[in-house]
């Protein structure tokens, strides 16, 4: 009997280099593990011209190369022929299951299920209304509710897609509770079609040598009786990082000795401007490779991740792997986080000044921070590791 053929279709552009990417990294891993299914990992690149096709074991990688005419959105006709090239090569049938992971391949989800018939998942990575609305629901449910009359708005549109995504998808895996709320009561999915499956992470290498974080320190500048913050992620301000930066400012006015550095690609010229004067003091690095992240999380002594809005970071996983002590929101996303026990958490649209308070506790109290660091970590092992959540996956293949 034949294996069950999975097409796991990875994002691209920007969410590729974040958390999707990393999403689509863990699934490749965890994949060569298991013998009962057959993986193909599909992928879109720009350095061929033809598409490549590779095989280890049970798990296959396509690159399928952009058409010369393409503007990084994947149209219908284009997603059909991306269809019919896998078609010809491994010949789609009803018995596959193709797995999506970015609202913008609308056109694959329709396309596979019109002229293919396979089974299809779709994972929602963003809430893309916080994004779009900058958190504002009153003001989305307005637009929302006068979707049939309003036809020119770009936000709403996509929005719209993605619920025609939710309803053609044989299921949707949700990663918290937050999204599972929107898309029963907004999208009106049926509850049977969702699946709440946060993210889960595989042990990252830890940093043991002490030469590798002192030579990271020095090439920083970096000396030590500063104590680091990290924050790892995208640079924007829907992030929070304007508002951790001001923190770290008001921190270093008080006489702290501190150093913030900031992980990650994005708006980096338009936070420069909060740090006139403080030049020295906070570091952006721009994007860095996954290895060189780890040697971040190494030096650091807190992790801040301020944000607005998030579904389930996987750098909150990789910092609590760490076994930094955290500060994060006190948003929906982080709710599996207990404040005082398992971090400490701020509240930036309410409360400004909590972000600083709680930075200083623990730059005044080390016993707190291992009391922190030791209590995520051991719920990290129990509930958030990669086979955990791949297991959640092979359940959903095997019931589709």
């Amino acid at each position: 009997m034949n294996n069950k053929r999975i097409f796991i279709f990875a994002s691209e552009g920007l969410p590729s280099r974040y958390g999707i990417g990393k999403f689509i990294d863990i699934l490749y891993h965890e994949s060569k593990k298991v013998e009962r299914y057959d993986f193909f990992f599909v992928r879109r690149s720009e350095h061929f011209t033809q598409m490549i096709i590779s095989k280890s074991n049970n798990v296959t990688d396509i690159q399928i190369p952009y058409p010369i005419n393409s503007q990084n959105k994947l149209s219908f006709i284009e997603s059909l022929a991306i269809l019919c090239l896998i078609d010809e090569k491994f010949k789609l049938t009803k018995d596959d299951t193709v797995h999506i992971n970015d609202n913008s391949h609308f056109g694959i989800i329709r396309n596979v299920k019109k002229y293919f018939g396979c089974k299809v998942i779709y994972t929602m990575h963003v809430l893309l209304w916080q994004i779009f609305y900058n958190n504002d629901f009153n003001r989305f449910s307005i637009d929302w509710s006068n979707r049939k009359e309003i036809r020119d708005n770009l936000f709403l549109n996509v929005l719209k897609n993605e619920q025609q995504i939710c309803e053609i998808s044989d299921f949707v895996v949700v990663l918290n509770n937050e999204t599972l709320s929107f898309v029963k009561k907004v999208y009106a999915i049926k509850n049977e079609k969702v699946q709440l499956t946060p993210n889960g992470l595989s042990m990252p290498a830890q940093i043991e040598t002490s030469s590798q974080t002192n030579q990271l320190k020095e090439v920083l500048g970096i000396e030590d009786n500063y104590k680091i913050i990290l924050y790892v992620g995208r640079i924007d301000r829907q992030k929070g990082v304007g508002y951790l930066i001001q923190s770290t400012i008001t921190l270093i006015k008080q006489g702290h000795k501190l150093k913030l550095i900031l992980v990650g690609n994005g708006e980096i010229d338009n936070m420069i401007e909060l740090i006139y004067g403080y030049w020295s003091d906070i570091i952006f690095t721009g994007y860095v490779d996954q290895e060189k992240v780890y040697e971040f999380y190494s030096i650091s002594d807190i992790i801040v991740s301020p944000t607005y809005a998030e579904q389930s970071s996987f750098s909150i996983l990789e910092s609590i792997s760490f076994k930094k002590p955290l500060i994060v929101s006190n948003i929906p996303a982080f709710d599996f986080l207990i404040d005082n026990i398992s971090v400490l958490k701020v509240d930036p649209l309410t409360d400004r000044p909590k972000l600083t308070r709680q930075i200083s506790r623990l730059l005044e109290d080390d016993s707190l921070g291992k009391k922190l660091s030791d209590n995520a970590y051991n719920l990290y092992l129990k509930n958030y590791t990669s086979d955990r959540m791949f297991k959640r996956y092979l359940d959903l293949y095997a019931k589709i």
